[in-house]
Order: C-alpha cells, then sequence, then structure tokens
C-alpha cells in the first residue's frame, strides 16, 4: 500500500473524523501539517459543526493565523534590537563621559532624551 510508504505527521494521526472523509477535512489537515501550525482539535471541530466547511474559512484562519505569527516574531525582534542598541548607546555614553573624566555624571546622561546637548553642555563646563 502507498500509505505505508508515506511518514504520517503527528499532526494528522491525532485527528478522528466523524462520517465520512470530505475534501474540507483532507485539505485543512492538510495545510495544518505543512504549515507546522498547531491547529487545535476544537478549533476543526468548531469549523465542521458551525457549517464553516467551505475552503474560504479555512484558508482566512490559515491566513490570519501566519499573520498574527509574523507580525509576534516581528515584535520579538524589534525589541531584541532595540535591548542591543540600548545596551550600545549606553556604553558609548559611559566611555565617552569616562573619556572626559566625568563618570559623576553617568545617571544624569543614561536618563537623557538629547544626548547631544548633554554631551556639549558636558564640554562647555555648564554641567
Amino acid at each position: 500500500m502507498i500509505y505505508e510508504l508515506i511518514e504520517v505527521p503527528e499532526a494528522l494521526k491525532e485527528f478522528t473524523f466523524k462520517g465520512k472523509l470530505d475534501h474540507f477535512a483532507m485539505v485543512a489537515h492538510l495545510l495544518s501539517a505543512l504549515s507546522s501550525m498547531n491547529v487545535p482539535k476544537e478549533k476543526w471541530e468548531e469549523l465542521e459543526e458551525g457549517g464553516q466547511n467551505d475552503m474560504e474559512h479555512v484558508f482566512n484562519y490559515f491566513s490570519e493565523e501566519k499573520t498574527k505569527k509574523i507580525l509576534d516574531q516581528g515584535i520579538s525582534q524589534g525589541l531584541e534590537r532595540g535591548r542591543i542598541e540600548t545596551k550600545q548607546t549606553d556604553l558609548e555614553i559611559l566611555q565617552w563621559l569616562q573619556a572626559h573624566d566625568r563618570l559623576d555624571l553617568s545617571i544624569q546622561a543614561l536618563q537623557c532624551s538629547d544626548i547631544e546637548g548633554f554631551k556639549k553642555r558636558v564640554l562647555e563646563h555648564s554641567i
């Protein structure tokens, strides 16, 4: 049998189908396995029982979930990049203060929003 040659993904093994195996269920579960999206069994039952067993609902669900996943990844990457840039900026400020023998101003400098203006005031000895 051909089924013996194909390894069935775990995502498909957990599902049992009520009644006949229709195109909706086959395509929906195949998309789930191929997209590596772990779609809860309850979601499939909700779609099937709710009469939403057309491909438009399945594709809408997958596109919404994929969009959410991409946005979450983008937000996480942006936050991490922001943390790295903040650390680098803070380090540069501290090195600049150390080079000008003004480490006593480190807390003020790290809290300042206009660092270039702050550096100018330090150099003019107004701080």
